[in-house]
């Protein structure tokens, strides 16, 4: 017995070196065949390396009926906020950008830029999810929030796009750049299938990140305080909210809350007063909200004459709460 399965181990070794050797020679030689031979088994497909030659089984698989094998990318992606108001023609703008069936030239990269606290991570997450629904990514959708310039992220978040994709992380290449080639390719490879994938990239503070993370024939949204030199982007300025959209936004986080609370209705002018010493930001208007939800007989005007003095603005938009902090300043300070 013992011969007999020494025999069989040198069989499969056998094959595996034929198959590796054909391959090298024949370009023509069946890739899946290739793949089952040095034992690659995985339901996505997977990234071959022999002799520095790469060969990816997404091809085979993107060939096959219907595409099977191409299962949706594993990501969450963040839910959108139930109170969004005053962005009706930015959505508009950011959804027609990812509507496959949308006229003329379409960019690969739609770059949300704006001020701290403007929106834009909720403007990203409500057009991402409204595509989703509308049918445009059925391969699915990767989501990754950076919260610094450290290069290093983008390279977790890399891996992270990887598995997600159902490339495991030893069959990756070490070098960041030839993961990120990697990464592009098989999104390619979706998109081939009619299965293709959107990535969202929130926060991002450098063009350098955003290079690792982008799919070359994929769509994209990035959010970022910086204008980023993104190749075939489309800049999507967000401006500040009206006063009457930040005194509806206050309104409707009240009401998700606490439920009936008429303070905003009866006193508009303060709300409108309110929104205005907020700048317009949505972030600075839910703190203000989440600090009135705490203190339902706190008037609208004793909050607007605490934030008139702007030497203690700032110190007035914060709040804690359910385990988290939020503040205008930390948001000021990070940009």
């Amino acid at each position: 017995m013992g011969k007999n399965s020494r025999r069989k181990r040198q069989g499969r070794a056998d094959r595996a070196a034929q198959s590796r050797r054909q391959a090298l020679t024949d370009p023509a030689e069946d890739r899946a065949a290739f793949a089952r031979a040095i034992h690659v088994d995985h339901a996505k497909g997977t990234l071959i390396g022999d002799h520095g030659m790469q060969i990816n089984y997404f091809r085979h698989v993107a060939a096959s009926s219907d595409a099977a094998g191409l299962q949706p990318v594993q990501a969450d992606l963040p839910a959108e906020s139930g109170v969004f108001v005053g962005r009706d023609a930015d959505l508009a703008e950011l959804t027609g950008l990812l509507d496959p069936a949308a006229s003329g030239t379409v960019p690969r990269v739609a770059v949300v830029t704006g001020m701290a606290g403007v929106g834009k991570s909720e403007l990203a997450l409500h057009a991402a999810h409204a595509a989703v629904r509308s049918g445009w990514f059925p391969g699915g959708v990767l989501f990754v929030t950076l919260h610094g310039d450290d290069l290093e992220l983008a390279q977790t978040a890399l891996d992270g796009f990887l598995g997600a994709a159902g490339i495991p992380g030893d069959h990756a290449p070490a070098d960041p750049q030839a993961r990120s080639r990697l990464f592009s390719s098989v999104i390619a490879q979706y998109a081939e299938a009619g299965k293709p994938v959107l990535v969202v990239i929130d926060n991002a503070v450098s063009t350098g990140q955003c290079e690792l993370l982008l799919p070359a024939g994929g769509m994209a949204v990035v959010t970022s305080r910086n204008e980023l030199a993104i190749l075939d982007a489309r800049i999507v300025r967000l401006g500040i909210l009206s006063d009457e959209a930040g005194a509806d936004l206050l309104a409707g986080q009240l009401g998700v809350s606490v439920g009936a609370d008429t303070r905003v209705a009866d006193h508009r002018d303060d709300a409108r007063t309110i929104s205005g010493l907020c700048g317009g930001l949505p972030l600075a208007l839910r703190i203000v909200a989440a600090i009135l939800a705490e203190h339902p007989a706190r008037a609208l005007t004793t909050v607007a004459t605490d934030l008139l003095d702007a030497r203690t603005r700032l110190d007035e938009l914060q709040w804690e709460g359910r385990g988290e902090v939020l503040a205008v300043r930390a948001a000021f300070d990070v940009s």
